[in-house]
């Protein structure tokens, strides 16, 4: 079914190629990766008014305050001093997860745990800081390279000369007149200004780094950020094989993961670990098809298995709402009309808030502060424990939609911005379009339970044999028995 939704990235996906926009140089660098994932969102927020995905700017104030207290890792974990021979070099996913009194990346840590020692991994800061309680013993820091890099970007005055800054103009108008929308040209010049000197800056940090070093391999999340993009660019020059493990939604809309054609992008990883075939039909990935590893997600795995023995807390179904900052506003107005028509004692409302939205909702949604949503703000629990306890589940975009099916959950997809990226889930029969919160009720109560479908499509099973041969193969070129 096809939406105004999927125009855009198609158009874009279109433009780009047509333009041979991979091929334009700025400062002797192809600055089109670097910048494509940051202009897609932003010609999409302007053309459909979309929201925030995660939290909100800090004042100067704040942000003085985070230096001052981030200061420390010029001394304490900065990446710049370490020097000791690894073998396998980590980059995880900042935004860490409590799990068993710890804070956890809920993508690397299972693998690192389960057997690798002589390791790495380096974190970027998330929101400014980083979590204490962690069960990582070798971990260092890039605040300092983010704070020189910003030290860099105000110092570098007259930065493009004519020739360039007309490269820059063009594409501005390439991007306005193929999209009907007024970017503005100064952003445009700052975003590419700060990409290339981040792109500079931090290739020559990390070369130092990988040189002292040498991993085996380089494992990360979230391939698409500037700390990923130089150090992919970096460990091509020398070699060092790298890996991306999925983190979220990927699909055909996902804009980092999806180009027209095969294209040799040196920023790219290698390899893509995936959670299933599921995403690896629906993902137009720039890489070859023998370099897209369908290994699973340890961490599901385990907490599905964790899980599932626990029985519910009480008679009520509870139905659990996943919002997303893209799309806050008008989902936890859904949220709260339906549960102002559903019948609370049959039922339990929960809302659970993206982390990027945690610190911003009671601003943003003032209408959830008294109502009978039970809402989530924190991370004291993953989203699996909330999972174990509902019924049922209700999205718009979310990864998590899928990762509640591992539970069983009767699942519903609003029909709101990006709706579409869901699908395949409720064209095939995994889940339910809805457009309205009395449609959803009438679902809910005309809903009778069956056998859910299986879902080692999405999800794939022994994950951790998966990853560690997949992995293997990588470094010893060879083959290991997966059982």
């Amino acid at each position: 079914m096809e939406t105004k939704y999927d125009t855009i990235i198609e158009k874009f996906l279109t433009f780009e190629s047509d333009n041979n926009l991979f091929d334009l140089k700025v400062k002797d660098t192809h600055f089109w990766h670097l910048i494509r994932f940051q202009i897609y969102n932003k010609i999409e927020s302007i053309i459909y008014d979309v929201g925030r995905a995660h939290g909100d700017k800090k004042s100067f104030r704040n942000n003085l305050i985070l230096i001052l207290y981030n200061l420390k890792y010029l001394f304490i974990r900065n990446v710049v001093f370490y020097n000791k021979k690894i073998d396998y070099l980590f980059m995880n996913h900042p935004r860490r997860v409590m799990d068993n009194n710890v804070y956890k990346c809920l993508y690397t840590d299972n693998l690192i745990s389960s057997g690798y020692e002589k390791y790495l991994i380096i974190e970027d800061p998330y929101q400014g800081m980083h979590k204490k309680l962690i069960p990582n013993r070798s971990i260092v820091y890039t605040d300092s390279l983010f704070l020189f890099r910003e030290i860099k970007f105000l110092l570098s005055y007259n930065y493009f000369k004519n020739k360039e800054a007309n490269i820059i103009k063009s594409l501005i108008y390439l991007i306005n007149k193929e999209f009907k929308i007024d970017l503005d040209e100064k952003f445009l010049t700052s975003l590419i200004k700060k990409s290339i000197i981040t792109f500079e800056y931090f290739n020559r940090k990390y070369k130092k780094l990988l040189l002292k070093t040498k991993p085996n391999v380089i494992i990360q999340v979230v391939s698409y950020t500037y700390s990923r993009l130089s150090l992919n660019y970096v460990a091509k020059t020398l070699n060092i094989p790298t890996i991306e493990l999925q983190h979220g939604t990927m699909g055909k809309y996902h804009i980092a993961y999806n180009f027209k054609e095969k294209v040799n992008l040196p920023t790219f990883p290698d390899y893509i670990f995936i959670f299933g075939k599921f995403w690896k039909e629906n993902t137009r990935f720039p890489i070859s098809e023998n370099k897209i590893k369908i290994v699973g997600w340890p961490y599901l795995e385990k907490k599905v298995s964790e899980f599932q023995k626990k029985s519910k807390e009480n008679s009520k179904k509870n139905i659990i709402f996943l919002s997303q900052g893209t799309i806050g506003i008008k989902f936890t107005k859904f949220a709260l009309d339906f549960c102002n028509l559903i019948d609370l004692t049959k039922y339990k409302v929960i809302l659970k808030l993206h982390p990027g939205e945690y610190g911003r909702w009671k601003k943003e949604y003032p209408w959830l502060i008294d109502s009978k949503i039970e809402v989530i703000d924190h991370n004291k629990h993953d989203i699996h424990y909330y999972f174990a306890k509902s019924d049922i589940q209700v999205g718009v975009s979310s990864t998590a939609l899928f990762e509640g099916l591992a539970y069983g959950l009767k699942t519903y997809v609003y029909k709101a911005f990006s709706f579409n990226y869901m699908e395949e889930l409720y064209e095939s029969g995994y889940a339910t379009l809805v457009d309205s919160p009395l449609e959803l009720i009438n679902e809910i109560e005309d809903y009778r339970s069956s056998e859910i479908k299986t879902i080692q499509y999405f999800w794939e099973q022994q994950s951790i044999n998966k990853m560690f041969c997949a992995i293997k193969n990588i470094i010893d070129d060879g083959e290991c028995d997966e059982a």
